[in-house]
């Protein structure tokens, strides 16, 4: 059996499910779901042990008992977060979420014999952008030179150092909706500020952005409300979407810098309907370094964003590991879903 967590009611709410549901229908495997977000109030999850290895883990819904102990494969694709019962004041509401998502947090360490895809412990590790970098470093991929923190001084330096910089959230793929956030704790980014070519850039657009060093000195006073991420702009060729499932390397090229949209050259992410996209052939040392960060993060899935310069330099950016890779798919006919079917219908062997 294979449990798949969603936090949607309707599968199709989820367009990535529909794809490898298809593939594990037409290899006759079982499969059901759960969502985080029905804990406490919908469902139960009853954890029982004694003095012997004799030990249970039950997930009780309106409809059926999932025994966690008989399930091989969890597709963590989207689980949701614990909600209290409505009407829940607010002092007994955060305190019943939080205790229930300490809770469910446990269940992958309770069931070693299951494999999650990804596995929600590695996953959350995996997610802290200064140990992606510090671990891609490490197995040899090259990346932007990158300052984090809230130090003045250091800003300043790194500012002088680099005529353009990437601003970034700390946060995984800081979303579009946080930025309001970041955008108070940062006053010098919340105003519309101006480049070199007088192109007004807002950061309300997209999760990260190019910005002349200069409009940023004159501003950098405001840097101790928070920490922040700032790269060195890297001059593209193109970009690449490496998606991982265990072994298997699905690269595609994103042709973003020929595009008609400006707003891509930067961060395509937004617009990745009006771009070029085709399958990539990684040179061997590039994908050889690609597995080995995988394996050192003890991840069996993510989604590596990277960049190739005019100079044909393959520097990485960050990766996520739970990461889109449906519109890939679609785009190039690279076949990751099955993938993931056929990791969840015959999960690798632990070594």
């Amino acid at each position: 059996m294979i449990l798949i967590l969603s936090r949607y009611d309707n599968k199709l709410q989820d367009i990535h499910l529909i794809p490898v549901l298809h593939h594990l229908d037409q290899m006759e495997e079982s499969y059901t779901f759960y969502a985080y977000s029905s804990f406490p109030s919908e469902s139960s999850v009853i954890v029982s042990f004694n003095n012997s290895s004799e030990k249970k883990i039950l997930i009780r819904t309106h409809n059926a008992d999932i025994d966690l102990t008989k399930i091989k494969t969890i597709w963590n694709r989207t689980p949701g977060i614990p909600k209290a019962p409505e009407n829940t004041s607010n002092l007994f509401k955060n305190y019943i979420e939080l205790e229930s998502s300490s809770f469910l947090k446990s269940l992958p360490l309770l069931t070693p014999q299951v494999k999650w895809l990804p596995d929600p412990i590695h996953q959350e590790i995996a997610n802290y952008k200064p140990y992606q970098l510090d671990i891609a470093v490490s197995v040899g991929l090259s990346i932007p030179h990158t300052l984090i923190g809230n130090d003045r001084k250091s800003a300043i330096k790194f500012l002088e150092d680099h005529s353009f910089v990437i601003l970034k959230g700390q946060q995984k793929g800081t979303a579009t909706s946080e930025l309001p956030v970041l955008q108070k704790l940062f006053q010098w980014v919340k105003n519309k500020i101006t480049d070199s070519n007088s192109e007004k850039i807002n950061v309300t657009v997209v999760p990260s952005q190019k910005f002349c060093s200069t409009n940023l000195l004159e501003n950098i006073h405001h840097l101790q409300a928070c920490p922040v991420n700032l790269q060195s702009y890297i001059p593209k060729q193109f970009e690449l979407r490496i998606t991982i499932v265990h072994k298997q390397v699905f690269a595609c090229a994103i042709y973003t810098q020929g595009s008609d949209v400006p707003e891509a050259h930067v961060d395509f992410r937004k617009y990745v309907d009006y771009l070029h996209h085709e399958a990539y052939t990684l040179p061997a040392d590039i994908e050889e370094k690609c597995l080995l960060l995988m394996e050192k993060l003890r991840l069996d899935f993510g989604c590596i964003d990277m960049i190739v310069t005019p100079e044909n330099e393959y520097v990485f950016l960050e990766i996520n590991p739970n990461g889109q890779w449906l519109w890939i798919e679609e785009k190039t006919g690279l076949p990751i879903a099955k993938a993931i079917a056929d990791y969840l219908a015959n999960p690798p062997i632990s070594t």
